[in-house]
């Protein structure tokens, strides 16, 4: 697994991803947003609503894909 720098480039609207805050690992969903409050990023992450926002990620990589049922 690799982590991607926000600066590099962001996932796909709507996207679960893992990312980074420097501290912590969180699982989150990156929103592409035009919300003046989150600009500085083109988006936002959050755990799929409206109510936290993470405005201090610095990281992040896709989710794993689940294991097979074999």
């Amino acid at each position: 697994m690799e982590w991607i720098s926000i600066n590099n480039y962001l996932p796909a609207h709507n996207e679960y991803t893992l990312c980074w805050d420097g501290k912590d690992i969180y699982i989150l969903k990156f929103r592409q947003t035009t919300d003046k409050r989150h600009k500085k990023r083109n988006g936002r992450w959050d755990v799929g609503g409206e109510k936290y926002f993470f405005d201090d990620i610095t990281h992040w990589s896709p989710l794993p894909k689940p294991p097979s049922e074999k």
